[in-house]
């Protein structure tokens, strides 16, 4: 199975996001439990393929699929789903779901592969959608969304397929793009951003498609770059970064 996300639950479970589904492993029973998409039950899994898990504040889990976000309910083991529906411009923007973080408001932040940025209010469960505007320069630069992040500032980080790194002040409601320029050694490397993670010492790591790893200080607003290098033995393995944990 190809696995697409990992992440550990405030029980100590264990839970991954694959292309037949999700699976759930408990390390004191030393046991894997499966869950599927089921097409006669409303109330399983939406997709089989899972593309991102995240724990909320309240102990909650969102499953991201391709074909709509999913809320697990650990009581009765059900799934709630959340999908694009053409008649409600407050629904997920587009069903492919690959990010999803909380912020420290306790709203859900969801990245789609098409439609764009959406964050969602659970008291309401609407979704409010932000989406690339040609003619609005501090909207999304892109519609694609692989990565998502809040750093210790309240700033939402947001990693896009060709569109580079966005950064999203929720005070003056508008994205302030980072891409690589040819010209500048201090850009970042890559417009194809994978992964983003901040550090203890609230620096951000960037991975991406092609250019590798990106080290941003954000007082300085320079990128360093970490590459494979085929003379250094040393450098890093490869050039495609899906993932970084500190």
């Amino acid at each position: 199975d190809i696995i697409y996300a990992i992440t550990v639950d405030s029980q100590g479970n264990l839970w991954v996001g694959n292309e037949n589904g999700l699976d759930r492993f408990n390390p004191q029973s030393d046991s894997f439990k499966h869950y599927r998409h089921d097409a006669n039950n409303p109330d399983s899994l939406s997709d089989g393929a899972v593309m991102a898990i995240t724990e909320d504040r309240q102990g909650n889990l969102w499953v991201g699929t391709s074909k709509g976000l999913n809320q697990f309910n650990y009581k009765n083991e059900k799934f709630k789903r959340y999908q694009h529906d053409t008649n409600e411009p407050k629904s997920l923007s587009h069903d492919e779901v690959l990010a999803i973080t909380e912020d420290r408001q306790g709203k859900l932040w969801v990245g789609t592969k098409y439609g764009g940025l959406n964050r969602f209010t659970p008291q309401t469960e609407t979704f409010q959608n932000y989406q690339h505007d040609a003619n609005v320069p501090h909207s999304l630069s892109r519609g694609g969304i692989n990565a998502i992040t809040e750093d210790r500032q309240g700033n939402i980080w947001v990693g896009t397929n060709a569109g580079g790194l966005n950064q999203y002040n929720p005070k003056t409601q508008q994205f302030t793009h980072y891409r690589h320029q040819t010209n500048d050694a201090n850009s970042l490397s890559a417009d194809y951003v994978l992964s983003i993670i901040e550090d203890s010492q609230d620096d951000l790591w960037i991975g991406s498609f092609g250019g590798g790893l990106n080290h941003f200080d954000p007082k300085a607003e320079q990128f360093t770059h970490y590459r494979h290098q085929e003379s250094e033995a040393n450098s890093l393995s490869d050039d495609d970064v899906i993932c970084i944990i500190e």
